[in-house]
């Protein structure tokens, strides 16, 4: 799919972090290997996933919490 040049960096984000909770995942349910795994997601959330949240909040949020179709919210805040 394609996307403006502007919401690449946030996907690509979305894909990394969907990818480590699918090592998450199996992890738990090997139960192998869980505290180097939980090292791995606490240093990509405090690295990587904070700042993206807050970007998302602040440039996708508020706009979209202003947004309604047909009467509805589209953004629930």
């Amino acid at each position: 799919m394609k996307r403006h040049p502007v919401l690449r960096n946030l996907s690509s984000e979305h894909h990394h972090a969907l990818v480590l909770a699918r090592k998450a995942r199996q992890t738990a349910d090997e139960d192998a290997q869980v505290d180097e795994t939980w090292c791995l997601l606490a240093d990509y959330f405090a690295h990587e996933l904070e700042r993206h949240f807050q970007l998302e909040e602040c440039h996708l949020g508020e706009p979209l919490a202003q947004l309604d179709v047909d009467g509805e919210a589209v953004v629930l805040k």
